[in-house]
Parts: C-alpha cells; sequence; structure tokens
C-alpha cells in the first residue's frame, strides 16, 4: 500500500497509510498527521487517492508544500518523492511486494563466504571399480532407483524450462531434496564482475543466513572437479557410508557446472547434521546432476542471447521506418518500456512479458508497406489503421518464432467496448498481450501529440485521462497496473529485453 513515512521530526519513521480517504497535515490536531512545525500552517497539505494514483496538494498554505525542492499546487507522486512542509520531511513509499516479479540477475539473500580454517580438509572423491563394487556390497543399490528417478525429474525440468531464474530454482531445488541437503545454493559466474553470485536457493528459510566456505569453493573451480569435504584430518577417503556414520561428519558437497570446458556456476550443499552426512554415492549424484545442468543453463543463456539479437535486429528496423516521419520516432520503443512494466506489474512470466515486449515493438510494423501508399485518396484515418495492422500480420505471419506475438499486432487497435478494428471484439475476447500494448500506445500518444499545443500532455495528464479511458475503450486492470508502475517508478524503466543479463562469461 502507498503510504507517507515521516523523515524528520518527533514522528519520525512513523508510517502513515494513503487510502481512499485523504491523509491531511498540518498543526491542527484534527488532521491525519499533526506535526508541530510553526512553519506549518494548521491545515497546511493533503495526500489523496485517485484510483491507484496518489497526488499531494497545497491547502493555500503560508509556506508552501514543495515536492523534491520545487514548490507545488498538486503534484502525482512517485515513490521516493520527499515531500517538504516546513522542515519537516515526508517520503512517499509503496511498500506492497510484487512475489511474481522475477530478476535473475539479482542474487539470492542471506548467502555469506567464510573462510575457513587451517584445519579445514577437502577430498576429492573419485569411485574406481572396485570401490562401486565395495558400495553395492554395502546396499546401495537400493538407492538406485531413487536416484534414477531424481535424474528423470531434472530432465523433465530441463526439457520444460527455457528461462533461467525458474531453471536454476527447480535444479537446486530438485537436488537439495535428491540428497536430503540442510541447504542447497547455485552460484552462477557474473559476466561483469566475473566473481561466483548465488542466484538460487533450497532449504531453509528465506531470510535465515547461510554461510558457505569460500575454500570449498576456490578449490571446486581451481580443480574442475567436484568435492566432498568434511572437518576430519584422517580417515579422508570415505570408501563406504559406514566409516562416514562412524566419525559423525559435517559434509560439503561442491560440483562445478561445466560447459563446453568451462565452468560457468557452482552446486553447493551442506548436509543436514552430524548425523546424516553426504555419502560417496550422493557425490557421484550430484557430478551427474551438475552435466545435465550446466548444459542446460547454457542453452537458456544462449537462447536469451538469441532473444536480445533478434530484439536489436528489430528496434533497427524499427528506428529506420520511423525515420520516414520525425513525429512517430521512439514511439515504438516508449511502448515497448510501458509495456515491459505493465506485463511485469500484472506478474507474467518471462516468457510472456518477452512477447508482450516484442509484440510492442513491432506494433506499426505494417506502415511500411503503407509508405509507397500515402497518396492514396479516399481512405481515412480508420481505414489506415485497420490497413497497417492487416499489412503488419501479413508480414509476420509466415516467421518461425513469432506465431505467439502475432495476437498483440493483430489486435492492438482492439478496444473493450467494441469499437476497435479490425474485428470488433470487445472485453476478454481481446488478447492480454493487445491489450498491453493498446494502452502503452495511447499513453505515448497522450504523452507526446495530444493537448492543445499537440506536444502533449504531463504525466499526470496523460495518467488521468489515461484513467477515464478505463473500462471503456482500454482494459481496466492493464491501465491499474500502468498506473501502480508509475506509482512504484518503475513505469519509464523496467526491465527490458534488451537488458537482460548477457550469458555468463566463463573460464576453464
Amino acid at each position: 500500500m502507498p503510504s507517507l513515512r515521516v523523515q524528520t521530526g518527533p514522528n519520525r519513521g512513523q508510517m502513515f497509510p494513503i487510502a481512499e480517504t485523504p491523509v491531511t497535515i498540518g498543526r491542527e490536531a484534527s488532521c491525519t498527521i499533526q506535526i508541530h512545525d510553526s512553519a506549518a500552517s494548521r491545515a497546511h497539505a493533503e495526500v489523496f487517492r485517485i484510483g491507484e494514483m496518489c497526488f499531494v496538494r497545497d491547502l493555500h498554505s503560508r509556506n508552501n508544500t514543495y515536492v523534491n525542492d520545487q514548490k507545488i499546487e498538486e503534484e502525482l507522486l512517485r515513490a521516493g518523492d520527499k515531500i517538504r512542509i516546513g522542515s519537516t520531511l515526508f517520503v512517499f513509499e509503496d511498500l506492497e511486494t510484487r512475489a511474481h516479479a522475477v530478476d535473475a540477475e539479482a542474487p539470492v539473500p542471506g548467502v555469506r563466504y567464510h573462510e575457513g580454517d587451517a584445519s579445514e580438509q577437502t577430498v576429492e572423491l573419485h569411485l574406481d571399480r572396485n570401490q562401486l563394487d565395495e558400495l553395492r556390497a554395502a546396499g546401495y543399490g537400493k538407492e538406485a532407483a531413487v536416484h534414477l528417478g531424481i535424474l528423470l525429474e531434472l530432465s523433465k525440468t530441463i526439457s520444460a524450462e527455457h528461462h533461467l531464474k525458474p531453471l536454476m530454482d527447480k535444479l537446486i531445488q530438485v537436488s537439495a531434496e535428491g540428497i536430503r541437503a540442510k541447504h542447497g545454493i547455485l552460484f552462477l559466474r557474473d559476466s561483469r564482475s566475473d566473481q561466483f553470485v548465488p542466484k538460487a536457493r533450497a532449504g531453509g528459510e528465506g531470510t535465515s543466513e547461510v554461510k558457505v566456505s569460500r575454500t570449498i569453493i576456490r578449490k571446486c573451480i581451481q580443480h574442475g572437479r567436484p568435492i566432498l569435504t568434511s572437518d576430519a584430518a584422517s580417515d579422508a577417503r570415505f570408501k563406504t557410508t559406514e566409516s562416514v556414520i562412524q566419525k559423525g561428519i559435517h559434509s560439503v558437497i561442491c560440483v562445478p557446472l561445466v560447459s563446453l570446458d568451462r565452468i560457468i556456476g557452482i552446486m553447493y550443499f551442506e548436509s543436514a547434521g552430524l548425523q546424516h552426512p553426504f555419502k560417496p554415492e550422493d557425490l557421484d549424484l550430484m557430478t551427474a546432476v551438475g552435466f545435465q545442468a550446466a548444459i542446460a543453463i547454457q542453452n537458456v543463456l544462449m537462447q536469451a542471447q538469441q532473444r536480445r539479437i533478434l530484439a536489436g535486429a528489430i528496434r533497427t528496423l524499427i528506428t529506420a521506418m520511423e525515420k520516414q516521419n520525425p513525429t512517430t520516432q521512439g514511439h515504438s520503443e516508449r511502448v515497448c518500456t510501458y509495456s515491459a512494466a505493465v506485463a511485469q506489474e500484472m506478474g507474467l512470466s518471462e516468457a510472456a512479458n518477452n512477447n508482450v515486449q516484442l509484440a510492442a515493438l513491432l506494433h506499426d510494423i505494417g506502415k511500411i508497406a503503407l509508405v509507397a501508399d500515402r497518396g492514396r485518396s479516399g481512405e481515412g484515418p480508420a481505414s489506415a489503421v485497420e490497413e497497417h495492422v492487416h499489412q503488419g500480420v501479413r508480414l509476420l505471419e509466415n516467421m518461425p518464432g513469432l506465431e505467439d506475438i502475432l495476437p498483440g499486432i493483430k489486435h492492438h487497435h482492439e478496444k473493450v467496448d467494441g469499437s476497435g478494428v479490425p474485428e470488433h471484439l470487445t472485453g476478454d475476447k481481446i488478447p492480454l498481450i493487445a491489450k498491453i500494448v493498446a494502452a502503452a500506445n495511447e499513453f505515448d500518444h497522450l504523452m507526446t501529440s495530444k493537448g492543445e499545443s499537440g506536444t502533449g500532455l504531463s504525466t499526470k495528464e496523460a495518467l488521468l485521462q489515461l484513467r477515464e479511458l478505463s473500462g471503456k475503450t482500454l482494459d481496466s486492470d492493464v491501465v491499474a497496473a500502468l498506473i501502480v508502475a508509475h506509482r512504484r517508478g518503475t513505469l519509464f524503466s523496467p526491465k527490458t529485453i534488451f537488458e537482460q543479463a548477457a550469458p555468463a562469461k566463463t573460464e576453464a
């Protein structure tokens, strides 16, 4: 919920939610927020909501109200805006969390390195045929079916998931459960810092801190081999499970993710405790998992790179098209930006968000075919709109891989009241991808070409007009998401397809 946080003064730290009833600020005891500030008027200002938008209005105060050090009469608020009344400072915040927002760039919280001391021993275990016979004699064959099931489950995950964050989450979750680990962490090499950054985590509370051994990880990277570590200084080969259990060893498995002879990541597991140490076959199982995981992650990264190349080529094409009409330059990319923010706010998956962005970039591509026909007579704006939609679909319908974005191009001029083109669809019959592009498209037109001067409205006026269209020509949920994205400060700077993480930089 949007709120005001008092940053200075006697009420410092207090939070005041902004609901349907306006929040009044002043010296009067009847104000929602009473401030004992001689520079404040009795009723100095109010903060109020119109739908998903929040505004601050000066109530004809003696010493004025300031937003980000600019004197205002009424101002639309965004997260982080600072409101100053006399010597009292407020910060406008939006503390609602979006659990659906997926960001493969962000490291998982609660993971910290420790260096380990001189007594920490690391042992690389490589089982030969005789050792495998010993393991089978000790009863390990009973777990073969379980391990096979884990590998099959991971294979299904790998074949079904084509986006990095959910893939990494599933890989570490299934792996940790498979060897009954207390914690499992997947590190990926960062392309900018060249450091291994925790990207996915399984086990334990999400906010609890997990300490991992930098020493163990360094050795795994240095030798490029899976290792099992313990605190034991003797009997380190652990040829049988019995010896491990007798010693009561608290153990760690660290497995490199190797693709094309290069390490792109690490999987790190900690055992559940002294009574549940890892066994040699756990190491072998995670080694097999590591090979599959590395290939899957590398494939996803390569697919992401291909999407960026495709998006870049599309952007170049659109830029060339828009140069023919200076008034439209940058329009498609701005629509892409707003669409990405709306898709993110609505909780769309990464794949669906990517499709929305590509549809937004290409929504006017059909205008290329109309350039040569600008001199045609007898055709008004409505027919031109419908024609560029048809031309856009014709240009793209036979291109493999673009099937999912065609509805966004074909129907971005439909209106929820049925007055749009080309098929006069209404309400839920309009694909969501088209509804998002339509709202973003309209918002950009309001910002760039509407108003008395024809040079565009202010952001506040554009959002208010967009809200007037909500439920009439534009989808109300989409408009609400766009307005909330502005309130949260993401509308003009969401993560777009051009900024997705580059393939991991890897070294042997």
